[in-house]
């Protein structure tokens, strides 16, 4: 099953580095429509799907606690770190397009992408320290 999904998000990163390459320098290539549709889904609705769920789920949980809006501002923060941290990859494709084939290579695009994908690197980087690493409730040091 990793496999699978690995590939499915291979596929993804050579989509949206295609789409990219496609918008900067239209080379004598057909991109079919579908492909648009499938990648906007695939990355934009499933990070937005992420998101609202950590909402609903925070104020469900908050709702247990006695707390409805802490639980879904916790949700939000959760949910928007992880929606924001898996985009990375995409963006890093994208400034990977528009640096090889946008001329000039210094054009804003591809800094402007290059830091987006750093910043949402380093959400995605906090996001599994958070989850895999750190428990600040537990109140140990250690």
């Amino acid at each position: 099953m990793k496999f699978l999904l690995a590939a499915v998000h291979w596929f993804l990163y050579c989509a949206t580095f295609a789409l990219a390459v496609h918008h900067y320098h239209p080379l004598n290539v057909t991109v079919y429509p579908w492909l648009y549709y499938v990648l906007g889904l695939a990355v934009v609705g499933i990070s937005l799907m992420i998101m609202v769920f950590h909402i609903v789920g925070g104020g469900l949980m908050g709702l247990s606690a006695g707390g409805v809006l802490s639980g879904m501002k916790y949700g939000f923060m959760v949910g928007m770190t992880m929606a924001v941290g898996r985009l990375w990859p995409y963006l890093f494709a994208i400034a990977l397009a528009s640096g090889l084939f946008n001329i000039p290579w210094y054009h804003w695009h591809t800094w402007g992408f290059l830091i987006l994908a750093i910043l949402a690197g380093g959400l995605d980087v906090l996001g599994r320290f958070f989850r895999h690493g750190h428990n600040p409730a537990s109140g140990t040091s250690s």
